[in-house]
C-alpha cells in the first residue's frame, strides 16, 4: 500500500489562505465594531448633552417660578406692589458684610424675586438670581410691636425656632430690609397673650447676626410698630451651615462648562469656578430675557427685554420689578463626542422673537463645530408676583 494515500491534513498553502481569510475577517469586524462604537458614542453624547439641558432648565424653571415666595403678598401692604425689599436687604454673614445697599455695592443690594445680570460670564452668558422663602411659614407674615437692640417684639412666633432666619422691613416696603437669625427660642412677653420676643444676639452659631447692626450697615432703619417680620426658613447653628440652610437666595451661571451655583448672602463675588457649586455638566451658555407687563396693572406679558441699559440687574426698581411677569431662558448643552467632520452649525439662534417690539433673540458662536450642541427654552411665569399685585 502507498503510505502517501494514508496522510492527511492541510497543506501550506491551505493554511496560509486559512490565515488569511480570518485576518480579513478580523479586519472587516474591528471596522464594523469601530464604526458601531462611534455612532453609539456619537448617539450617547447627543443623548447625554439633551438630558444635560433638560436637567439644567428643569433646575431654573423650578427656581425661577417660585422666586419671590414671602418677599411678595397682601400682608406687606399696597406700595410698592407689596414688596418687602424692593430697596434692598442688609445682609451679614460669618464676620462679612455681604449686601449693604445703604452703601451703593455693585449689585445695588436689591433683593427682587428673580434678576438677570446680562452677560455675567464672558463665554458663559447670563446669570439668573432667585430670592424665596423655603420655609412653609413663609406667607404669614407677622407684625412688629416694637424694636430694641437684639430684641423684636411681634405677634406672633409661630414656625420660629432658635437658627430661623427671617427678614424685618416696613409694611409698605419704603425702607431697607436686614436679614437677621434668631438666637433663642421666642419668649412670650409678660402680662399678654399675643406678643413674642424674638431675640437676634450675635454668636459663633448665629452668623447672619451682627454685634452692631446700626455699626455694620451703613443704613440699619429704626423699624417701628407696624413693620414687618418673614420666615424665611431655618439655618441650623452647627454643621454643615452651608447646605443644610433653608432660606433661597441663589445665584445661577455657567461656569467651567457646567451649570454653576452660588449663595450671594453666603460668598461675596467676583464668582468662579473655585468659589461656585457646579449643579450640571456640559452646560456652555445661559441666555435669558425679561417678560414685562408696559400697561398700568395689566398682568399679560406684553414685551420682552434683555436685562441692560435701563433693566439692568443693579438699577431695578419697585415698578420694574412688579413689571416682570415672566423669564425667558435658553441653556445650551454640549456632547462631549468630539466627531472627525463639523456637525454643527457656526451660530445658533436661542429662540425666535415674537414681536418688532421685543428685544433681538441671542445667538451663540460655537467654537468648535465638531462637537454636537442642543438648545432648550422655555419661558417661566413668576407667580408670586403676578398673585401678590392680584391681592
Amino acid at each position: 500500500m502507498d503510505k502517501r494515500k494514508l496522510q492527511s491534513g492541510l497543506s501550506l498553502i491551505e493554511m496560509m489562505v486559512g490565515l488569511a481569510i480570518g485576518l480579513i475577517a478580523i479586519i472587516v469586524i474591528g471596522q464594523v465594531t469601530a464604526v458601531f462604537e462611534g455612532q453609539k458614542r456619537t448617539t450617547t453624547g447627543g443623548a447625554d448633552a439633551q438630558t444635560n439641558a433638560g436637567t439644567a432648565l428643569r433646575e431654573l424653571t423650578r427656581e425661577t417660578s417660585t422666586a419671590g415666595y414671602g418677599m411678595i403678598n397682601a400682608g406687606l401692604g399696597s406700595a410698592n406692589g407689596n414688596q418687602l425689599c424692593p430697596l434692598g436687604v442688609n445682609i451679614y454673614y460669618n464676620g462679612t458684610v455681604v449686601s449693604d445697599p445703604g452703601s451703593l455695592p455693585t449689585d445695588g443690594g436689591i433683593l427682587a424675586p428673580v434678576r438677570i445680570i446680562d452677560g455675567a460670564t464672558a463665554a458663559g452668558g447670563d446669570a439668573i438670581i432667585v430670592a424665596r422663602s423655603d420655609s412653609e411659614y413663609g406667607v404669614l407674615s407677622t407684625i412688629v410691636r416694637q424694636v430694641v437692640p437684639g430684641t423684636i417684639t411681634v405677634d406672633s412666633a409661630l414656625g420660629y425656632q432658635p437658627g430661623q432666619l427671617f427678614l424685618i422691613g416696613s409694611s409698605g416696603g419704603t425702607e431697607i430690609c436686614t436679614l437677621l437669625q434668631l438666637s433663642a427660642a421666642p419668649t412670650a412677653v409678660a402680662g399678654t397673650w399675643s406678643a413674642w420676643n424674638l431675640p437676634y444676639a450675635a454668636g459663633a452659631n448665629y452668623r447672619y447676626n451682627p454685634a452692631n447692626p446700626t455699626a455694620a450697615f451703613a443704613t440699619f432703619p429704626t423699624y417701628a410698630a407696624g413693620a414687618i417680620v418673614v420666615n424665611m426658613g431655618y439655618s441650623p447653628t452647627t454643621g454643615n451651615i452651608s447646605a443644610d440652610r433653608s432660606f433661597i437666595y441663589r445665584r445661577y451661571q455657567v461656569q467651567c462648562d457646567k451649570l454653576a451655583m452660588v449663595d450671594p448672602s453666603q460668598v461675596a463675588g467676583p464668582y468662579d469656578c473655585a468659589n461656585t457649586t457646579p449643579v450640571v455638566d456640559q452646560i456652555v451658555n445661559l441666555q435669558a430675557q425679561y417678560g414685562i407687563s408696559l400697561g398700568g396693572g395689566a398682568q399679560a406679558v406684553d414685551h420682552w427685554v434683555d436685562a441692560r441699559g435701563a433693566w439692568a440687574y443693579n438699577l431695578l426698581t419697585a415698578a420694574q420689578i412688579n413689571q416682570i411677569k415672566a423669564v425667558r431662558i435658553a441653556v445650551v448643552s454640549r456632547s462631549p463626542q468630539l466627531e472627525k467632520t463639523d456637525v454643527s452649525a457656526a451660530t445658533l439662534t436661542l429662540w425666535t422673537t415674537l414681536t418688532g417690539g421685543d428685544d433681538p433673540a441671542p445667538t451663540y458662536t460655537v467654537p468648535d463645530r465638531h462637537y454636537r450642541y442642543s438648545v432648550h427654552t422655555t419661558i417661566v411665569p413668576v407667580k408670586n408676583v403676578i398673585w401678590g399685585k392680584l391681592l
